[in-house]
C-alpha cells in the first residue's frame, strides 16, 4: 500500500475525480478526511469508503472561506493526531463568452478553484511547518490550464493560475521539505460538465484523443495517489498531464 496509514484531506470529495480520489487512497491504505459543499454527495462517497473498510471523516466545508479550510487541518488532526497529504481538488465550472461574462460567475469560478487551492496550500503548509513534518500537496488543475478554449476564459485563467501557483509555493516550500504538484486533467467523464457524460461523446472522444477513450476520474485519482506517494519524493513543482495525449497531438497538429 502506497499511503497506509498516511493522513489525507480530500476536498471536492462529493463526486467524479474528488471520490476517485478518496476511493483509491482508501485502497492504498490512507485516512481521510473529506470535504464537500453538497451534504448528499459527501454522504455517498462516505459510505462507499466506510463499506471498503476505510476510515473517514466527511465534512461540509466551503474552499472560498479560510475558517472553513483550516477547519479540515483542524478535523485531520483532532482525529487522526496529524496530517500528511492535503489534496485541493474541489473545482467548478460556468460558461460564457469573455464580453458577457457575468462578474458574479469570475468571481465564483476564481474563488473555488484557484483561491480555494490557495487557502489549501496555506493550512496545510503551516501545520507541517509549525510541527517540522513534511508533507505532500496536490492540486488539481486542468489541460484548460495551458490550452485557451471558448467560453471559458474564467476557468482558463483559474487553472492556469493552479500551475503558476503550484511552482511558485514549491518553491517556497521546498525548504521545509513540502512537496508541491499538481494534476493537469483532459477530458473526463465527471458531472462538472454534463456534456462529458453524454453517451455520444465517447465516439467523439474515440476520434480525437490518441489514447482512444474519454478519461475516467480513476485515471486522474491514479496519478494523485503517485504524486503524493513516497514514490515522488524529489518531484515538486510539476504538473502531471493526464490526457491521453491529447495536448501532445494539438502542439504537433499546430507545427504541422
Amino acid at each position: 500500500m502506497k499511503l497506509k496509514d498516511k493522513v489525507a484531506i480530500v476536498t471536492g470529495a462529493g463526486s467524479g475525480i474528488g471520490r476517485s480520489i478518496s476511493k483509491r487512497f482508501t485502497e492504498e491504505g490512507a485516512k481521510l478526511v473529506i470535504a464537500d459543499l453538497n451534504p448528499e454527495g459527501l454522504q455517498e462517497t462516505a459510505e462507499i469508503i466506510a463499506g471498503a473498510g476505510g476510515t473517514v471523516v466527511k465534512v461540509t466545508a466551503d474552499v472560498t472561506k479560510k475558517a472553513d479550510v483550516q477547519g479540515l487541518v483542524g478535523s485531520a488532526l483532532e482525529t487522526y493526531g496529524g496530517l500528511d497529504i492535503m489534496v485541493n481538488n474541489a473545482g467548478i465550472l460556468t460558461w460564457g463568452l469573455i464580453h458577457e461574462l457575468p462578474e458574479e460567475d469570475w468571481d465564483k469560478v476564481l474563488g473555488v478553484n484557484l483561491k480555494g487551492v490557495f487557502l489549501g496550500i496555506q493550512a496545510a503548509s503551516k501545520y507541517w511547518i509549525d510541527s517540522g513534518k513534511r508533507g505532500k500537496i496536490v492540486s488539481t488543475a486542468s489541460t484548460s490550464g495551458s490550452v485557451a478554449l471558448p467560453a471559458q476564459a474564467h476557468y482558463c485563467a483559474s487553472k492556469g493560475g493552479v500551475v503558476l501557483l503550484t511552482r511558485a509555493a514549491a518553491i517556497d516550500l521546498a525548504p521545509h521539505k513540502i512537496n508541491v504538484n499538481c494534476i493537469a486533467p483532459g477530458g473526463t467523464r465527471t458531472n462538472i460538465d454534463p456534456a462529458l457524460t453524454r453517451p455520444e461523446v465517447d465516439e467523439h472522444m474515440s476520434k480525437i484523443v490518441p489514447i482512444g477513450r474519454i478519461a475516467e476520474p480513476e485515471d486522474q485519482a491514479n496519478g494523485v495517489v503517485f504524486l503524493a506517494s513516497d514514490d515522488a519524493d524529489y518531484i515538486t513543482g510539476h504538473t502531471l498531464v493526464i490526457d491521453g495525449g491529447t495536448t501532445a497531438l494539438m502542439a504537433a497538429t499546430a507545427r504541422s
